[in-house]
């Protein structure tokens, strides 16, 4: 934002930004519900963002969760979720660690350094938080090595109150 002399880096956190979910563009919601603590990490190729995020809140409202899959944000949890990764940058993931093996870490580094190439500010996501969304949700089961090279493959299991439970197997014939 220009302050009269230089541009100041500012945050769509900083300027009110509010998105609106469960609605078409041009209708507002009488009843909106407002994220957790009113404020909602975005995951983008374009950096790591917070942001206001208001749910429908309408008596016939679908779930929090379906509500940012049609917004095109795949949340992190199912069950009042603060996180979200677009399906763009999920999108970008996939084919960079398809095609030039890119890991999770270095695709998430290198969203840290255009959030804040500096390394000063701390972000609001972790990188162990961007892989649990990305590997675990949304790419399906980690496979990997065990120490002594079997493989091991890694499932989720959600339970009934949201908790999340992993379980790790060989896949070795016995």
């Amino acid at each position: 934002m220009w302050n009269g002399a230089s541009f100041e880096k500012v945050t769509l956190l900083s300027i009110s930004l509010r998105i609106q979910l469960g609605h078409p563009k041009t209708n507002i919601c009488p009843f909106p519900a407002r994220s957790h603590d009113s404020d909602f990490t975005i995951i983008d190729c374009n950096g790591i963002q917070k942001v206001h995020l208001d749910y429908c809140g309408c008596q016939q409202s679908i779930p929090k969760y379906i509500q940012l899959l049609r917004a095109r944000l795949f949340p992190s949890t199912t069950t009042d979720p603060h996180t979200a990764a677009t399906f763009n940058v999920l999108n970008t993931f996939q084919m960079l660690n398809f095609t030039s093996k890119i890991s999770a870490y270095e695709f998430y580094t290198s969203l840290a350094r255009r959030t804040d190439s500096t390394g000063t500010v701390d972000l609001p996501v972790s990188v162990s938080r961007f892989i649990l969304t990305t590997y675990n949700n949304y790419l399906g089961p980690i496979p990997c090595l065990s120490p002594h090279g079997v493989r091991m493959e890694t499932h989720t299991a959600v339970k009934e109150d949201g908790a999340r439970s992993f379980a790790v197997w060989s896949s070795r014939n016995q």
